[in-house]
């Protein structure tokens, strides 16, 4: 009956209030996105997205994005999925899943930028 207890107390959302913050990236093509996820607030995060030419030594982002996400429900065709980071960007909804400790995905059916868009699945990466 207690062990019972503390798993469901791990499972809480305060207990995964911060399973979204993080520094995290992955290959677009030639570039590098870079997803950097800080907490805002019980249940909700600053969100910064970058593009980046890593041949570009002055790192300066050829694309980029800044929101608030929140826990909350996203709709993925017919069925609801409720707990995963919520946002949009302009009029544009889209939805951060954390995936297993160091991974999350970005769905969006949108482009950040001609040609650039956010969705795909980011790996943790340390910052120094």
């Amino acid at each position: 009956m207690i062990l019972a207890t503390l798993t469901l107390a791990l499972v809480s959302p305060a207990a995964a209030a911060d399973r979204y913050s993080g520094h995290y990236q992955r290959e677009c093509g030639k570039l590098v996105c870079e997803l950097r996820m800080l907490p805002a607030g019980r249940d909700s995060w600053h969100l910064r997205w970058t593009a980046t030419d890593p041949r570009d030594f002055s790192l300066t982002p050829v694309c980029e994005l800044e929101t608030e996400v929140e826990l909350g429900a996203a709709r993925m065709g017919p069925a609801v999925v409720e707990g995963v980071a919520v946002g949009r960007v302009q009029e544009h909804a889209f939805a951060v899943f954390d995936l297993d400790p160091g991974r999350v995905s970005i769905s969006s059916t949108w482009e950040a930028c001609a040609g650039l868009a956010p969705k795909g699945i980011y790996e943790s990466v340390g910052d120094e």
